[in-house]
């Protein structure tokens, strides 16, 4: 790219901007990618210095911040060594001629002094901006900026900084951090009541307290501690003010963590924080959500702080376990987005306790994990006014779904400490409330879902009891509530296989499911794990599961699921007697046959996909173990009915990729299932491929030929 002259820059910025008139979106774009272009140039080092100091207008001067940052970032190897000192003066003289220009301007120019600060030798940058960047509030206002990025900067992966650079550089703020935190409580002392100093001296606290090397018990007791804490109890403090206070206090809440020399410290916080429980009640009732959010990450981050002495110590200061019935409350928040900022803790506790494995530890925490599973089940209630939850039932995703899942997860790792049994019985408890609300029932068992999994197989005298009821459930209850049990019936299937007594009732309630196409895939899925759990029993109900196969696609049920009920099937009929799974692994692939026969047609394409088919037929195959050693495979006389079809398709679809893909992998499973009862298939297999490949050079063809190589190449006549 030649170098361009100042005008043609501006030019383009301003039909990017739509500041001339009548330009294309197509003239727009060009001009876009000319100035993306430029970025990329090495005139880019110089067009951006004479852009800043033309001072044009915002949006040249953005535009030329924006410039040297990403050089600096990302091509400061272009610039000579001789050059770095000229750039530091240029930039440090920008910085300060546009200290009173747009917020996004002194940022973008900050970060690229700070960047280039770390990539040159200059050990006394600290020093050296406080000292020219003190002497007028807007220059004050850029060297916070430019102070808050720097100890960013030097963890950030863009710079070319080795990690031993990275180190010294620490070392250097290290020292500076007392002179640091004094600048900021002076800005403090000189600017009383300017809200956009505050704002910006917390801010940059935040980022120097990560550093841990400051005097605690000197920070602990001054204004840099007092200040977040008067800011955030004041509601009507600007929100950008309240999260810097948040900030503050979370960075300086990081360094606690067990750590005996920030005692001094977290014994300040914990006092403060605590008398911060009225300002979030009252962000509750008056639905401020954004200061509500900001308190609750404050006594999150205080419970992961305070962990430690929680469970070691709880009798102490800063074992006090009042901080779990605060973070209960934040749990209950009706903001979901809210609610599960707590998570973090409860995991992290429930770490701790595993770890420890003591039964009195273990009691001493039971109430509030009681209560979170209360709170949790409250939380993930749907909508008891949702009109259109009949029909979104099959979906996943959403705020409300992701929060559901996340409480299931939690659910699962806390269980242990109450006990899986117990929080199992209290939820059917909850659930079997005269008159409880279809919206209550369904949370309910939705949560036991969670908890299911680990529960033990031979239990026999509540599961039972539960599950007696859940079965019994009427046809005409609410959805949600036959999905739940739907859902349930899965992880309990392995518990089925002890308590094969509840197999015919499971069944029938499937059954009821199947029929209603809102909830087949959910009853598909039950029926697979069952399948997985219990082949043995399922054997005796072999033709039932054949008519549900059959008719999956007229029930409704998603592919995923199909698939599932294919390799279920196959399976289970692998269990029986030769003769038995050639009768009922061609009855199984005569449903695919039928319909894969069309597309084998030559010159025919009917509408469809014959991809779907051949997955299916790959899911029967692959899944096909016989158990013993049986000298010729059952399945061999479906498989020689089936290779025409497959043959036919291949022939006819030879340019589809997505087609030949799903037929090579289909091959491969059949070979791998029949084994070296398949030698019959070798020449025409070995033609077939050798034809297409010739035409058209799918690689798939290359992976099944050598599982061909593996298969037969064992066999001695034919090597």
């Amino acid at each position: 790219m030649e170098k361009p002259t100042l005008e043609m820059v501006v030019q383009a910025i301003d039909v990017l901007h739509c500041v001339v008139p009548n330009k294309t979106p197509e003239e727009r774009e060009e001009a876009d990618k000319w100035l993306w272009k430029l970025q990329g140039s090495v005139h880019a080092w110089e067009v951006a210095d004479q852009l800043l100091h033309l001072k044009r207008d915002i949006r040249t001067s953005h535009f030329a911040a924006q410039t040297m940052r990403t050089k600096v970032q990302f091509t400061f190897n272009e610039l000579p060594v001789a050059t770095h000192q000229a750039l530091r003066d240029s930039l440090f003289s920008h910085l300060i001629s546009l200290c009173e220009a747009d917020h996004a301007i002194t940022t973008q120019l900050a970060l690229a002094l700070a960047d280039l600060a770390l990539q040159i030798q200059w050990p006394s940058v600290v020093t050296d901006v406080i000292s020219k960047l003190n002497d007028s509030r807007a220059k004050v206002l850029v060297l916070l900026e430019f102070l808050t990025v720097l100890p960013e900067e030097v963890h950030s992966r863009h710079l070319r900084l080795g990690i031993n650079k990275r180190r010294e550089w620490l070392a250097v703020f290290a020292g500076n951090c007392v002179t640091v935190l004094s600048l900021l409580a002076q800005c403090l002392s000189q600017g009383a009541g300017d809200t956009v100093i505050s704002t910006k001296v917390l801010f940059c606290l935040a980022s120097w307290v990560k550093l841990k090397k400051f005097p605690v018990e000197e920070v602990a007791q001054s204004i840099l501690m007092t200040l977040p804490f008067e800011v955030l109890n004041f509601l009507d403090a600007p929100q950008l003010m309240y999260d810097s206070a948040t900030e503050a206090i979370c960075a300086a809440l990081d360094l606690i963590d067990g750590q005996d020399q920030y005692v001094p410290l977290a014994k300040v916080l914990s006092a403060k924080i605590k008398e911060l429980v009225p300002i979030y009640e009252a962000s509750v009732e008056t639905e401020d959500i954004a200061r509500a959010n900001c308190l609750c990450r404050i006594f999150t981050d205080m419970g992961e702080a305070f962990l430690f002495h929680c469970i070691h110590n709880p009798q102490s200061e800063l074992g006090d376990l009042s901080i779990f019935n605060i973070l209960l409350d934040c749990t209950a928040h009706p903001e979901k987005d809210i609610s599960d900022i707590t998570f973090s803790v409860w995991y992290q506790l429930s770490d701790e306790l595993y770890k420890a494995d003591k039964d009195d530890l273990n009691q001493l925490f039971q109430p509030y994990i009681k209560r979170l599973v209360d709170i949790l089940c409250t939380q993930c209630q749907y909508d008891e006014d949702n009109d259109d939850l009949h029909t979104n039932l099959a979906r996943s995703d959403g705020p409300l779904c992701d929060y559901r899942y996340g409480a299931s997860q939690l659910i699962r790792d806390v269980v242990f400490i109450v006990g899986s049994l117990e929080t199992f019985k209290d939820l059917y408890s909850k659930l079997c409330k005269e008159g409880q609300k279809w919206h209550v029932t369904e949370a309910c068992i939705f949560l036991m879902c969670a908890i299911a999994p680990s529960l033990r197989e031979e239990e026999s005298t509540v599961v039972p009891i539960i599950m007696e009821t859940l079965l019994g459930i009427p046809e005409d209850s609410h959805l949600a509530i036959r999905v739940a049990v739907l859902d349930l019936i899965s992880p309990l299937a392995e518990w089925l296989k002890l308590h094969t007594e509840f197999l015919d009732k499971v069944l029938d309630f499937i059954m009821m499911g199947l029929k209603t196409h809102v909830i087949s895939s959910r009853a598909a899925l039950a029926i697979t794990s069952i399948c997985t759990f219990c082949q043995e029993p399922m054997t005796h109900h072999l033709d039932g599961l054949l008519e549900i196969v059959k008719a999956a696609d007229s029930l409704g049920i998603a592919q995923d699921a199909i698939i599932g009920l294919y390799k279920s099937f196959a399976k289970v009929v692998c269990l029986m007697q030769p003769k038995q799974i050639t009768d009922g692994i061609g009855k199984l692939c005569q449903v695919i046959a039928s319909l894969l026969a069309q597309f084998a047609v030559e010159g025919s394409k009917p509408e469809g996909d014959p991809s779907i088919l051949l997955d299916r037929l790959s899911a029967i195959f692959r899944n096909c173990h016989l158990k013993g050693n049986i000298e010729e495979h059952p399945c061999m006389p479906v498989v020689a009915q089936l290779w025409d079809i497959i043959q036919g398709v291949i022939y006819n679809y030879q340019q589809n990729v997505r087609v030949i893909e799903r037929s090579c992998r289909c091959l491969r499973y059949i070979i791998r299932c029949v084994k070296k009862s398949g030698r019959s298939l070798l020449l025409p297999l070995l033609s077939l491929t050798i034809t297409i490949y010739q035409n058209h050079k799918h690689s798939c063809f290359l992976y099944l030929t050598s599982i061909i190589v593996d298969e037969f190449g064992v066999i001695p006549d034919l090597q």
